[in-house]
C-alpha cells in the first residue's frame, strides 16, 4: 500500500466506512508491577521496566544471516550508500526524521501509519498533547487501543485510515500483481520524496 500527501481535509467525515468516529486518546497504560527494587532476581533497571508475564522472553535476537542484513553492519551501510547514489532513497529522509517505534507488538499497522502520516507533514487537525497537533497511535486507532493490542488492524483498515486522515492511498495486494509490477512499485516509491510504501499482503475472503 502506498500513501501520498493530499490536500483533502484530515478525517473526512463523508467516508463512513473508513472513518469511524474519532476515539478519545487513551491514557498510556501503566507499567505492570514488577519485583521489588533490589530483588536478587532483577536489576534496578529491569524492575523499573518489567516485561509482561510470558513463558519466554527475548532481547536482541540476532537476524537470520541467510536472509537479512543488519542496517548498521558494514554490508548494510554499503547497500545504503549504493542506493543513495542510485537515487533510490528519496523517501528515507522524511521517514527517518519522523521515526516512530511502535509501543506494542500489535501496533505494527498503527505505528507505521503514525510514522508515514507525520513524514507526509499532514496536519491531523486535532490536539495530541497540550497545544501540539501530531499523529500518535491513539489518534488514529479505529477502536480502543486495548482491542488493537489483541487484534491488531488489517491491511485494508490501514488503507482506510490513511485515506481518512488526509493521505491518498492505493491498496495493492501481493497476490494480485506480478513480481515485475511489485519491483516497479518499490522503485517508484523509494525514489520519490512524497510517496511512501507502507506495506503489503495477501487478499482475504
Amino acid at each position: 500500500m502506498s500513501t501520498c500527501n493530499s490536500s483533502t481535509k484530515p478525517h473526512d467525515p463523508q467516508n463512513k466506512i473508513c472513518c469511524p468516529p474519532l476515539p478519545t486518546p487513551s491514557p498510556r497504560a501503566s507499567p505492570l508491577p514488577g519485583p521489588p527494587l533490589g530483588s536478587p532476581f532483577t536489576s534496578p533497571r529491569s524492575a523499573l521496566a518489567s516485561p509482561r508475564s510470558v513463558p519466554t522472553t527475548f532481547y536482541h535476537r540476532p537476524l537470520p544471516s541467510a536472509t537479512c542484513i543488519a542496517f548498521s553492519s558494514p554490508e548494510g551501510r554499503q547497500l545504503f550508500t549504493e542506493a543513495l547514489a542510485a537515487g533510490g532513497m528519496g523517501c528515507f529522509f522524511p521517514l527517518i526524521e519522523h521515526f516512530h517505534t511502535q509501543s506494542d507488538p500489535a501496533y505494527c499497522g498503527l505505528g507505521s501509519l503514525t510514522m508515514v502520516l507525520n513524514a507526509l507533514t499532514i496536519d491531523p487537525g486535532r490536539a495530541w498533547k497540550g497545544p501540539w497537533r501530531w499523529f500518535d497511535e491513539s489518534l488514529i486507532a479505529p477502536k480502543p487501543l486495548e482491542v488493537v493490542q489483541t487484534q491488531g488492524i488489517s491491511l485494508v483498515k490501514a488503507h482506510c485510515l490513511a485515506r481518512c486522515n488526509g493521505a491518498k492511498s492505493r491498496l495493492r495486494h501481493g497476490d494480485t500483481v506480478s513480481l515485475q509490477e511489485f519491483w516497479d512499485d518499490v522503485r517508484r516509491v523509494t525514489s520519490a520524496s512524497v510517496c511512501l510504501l507502507e506495506g503489503g499482503g495477501k487478499t482475504t475472503k
